[in-house]
Formats: structure tokens, C-alpha cells, sequence
């Protein structure tokens, strides 16, 4: 729920930065000044969200390392007995592979 509270934020920021570069775009028809702003604007937003992106990593990513330290396993062959069904039906479980699914989501997203 909270992610896709966050995508909708970031789609409304997007939205609300590209409405305004239309209006800049009208303003500064001179010289390009717009295009530079534009371009300022753009990455200013994909490198907040990269950041936002790492530390959320880096948050999940200690929290893999602390159910392996507690269960003894490494976070890849845990979610491969856990996908094979090999694995009780134990809450710590379900959350840790919710764990590797978002590390998975997140590295799929951040070559932002």
C-alpha cells in the first residue's frame, strides 16, 4: 500500500513538473532557457528518487541480513526452498520473502 501511495506521489510530482515546464516553455521562448530547466528540473526529480530508492535498499537489505542471521541462511537459497514450498508456513517466513521480493522490485528500478 505504502508503494503504491509513494507511485501515485511521484506521478502527480511528474505531472505537476511537466505542466510547469509547458508554462516555462511558453514564458522563456528565448534562447533556450526553458530546455535548460527542463533539464535541471528532470534530473534533480530522478536523482531524488534514486536516493529515495537506495536507502530504501539499504534499509531491506538489513533487514535480509538480520533473518539470515537468525535462521542461518542466505537470503537466495531461503527464497528458493520458500518458492518450492519446502519451507513451514512460519510468518517470519512469508515476511522474509516479502523482504527479497521488494530488494528484487527495487534493483529492477533503480537504473533510473
Amino acid at each position: 500500500m505504502e508503494w503504491q501511495n509513494k507511485g501515485r506521489e511521484v506521478d502527480r510530482y511528474v505531472t505537476r513538473c511537466f505542466g510547469k515546464s509547458q508554462t516555462a516553455r511558453e514564458v522563456y521562448r528565448d534562447g533556450g532557457r526553458a530546455e535548460i530547466w527542463i533539464d535541471n528540473v528532470l534530473s534533480k526529480l530522478i536523482d531524488s528518487e534514486r536516493e529515495r530508492l537506495m536507502a530504501t535498499e539499504r534499509k531491506l537489505c538489513e533487514q535480509l541480513r538480520e533473518f539470515e542471521r537468525t535462521y542461518s541462511m542466505d537470503s537466495e537459497p531461503f527464497y528458493e526452498r520458500f518458492e518450492r514450498g519446502q519451507l513451514a508456513d512460519e510468518m517470519d517466513y512469508f515476511d522474509w520473502a516479502a523482504r527479497v521480493e521488494m530488494v528484487k522490485n527495487l534493483r529492477d528500478r533503480l537504473p533510473l
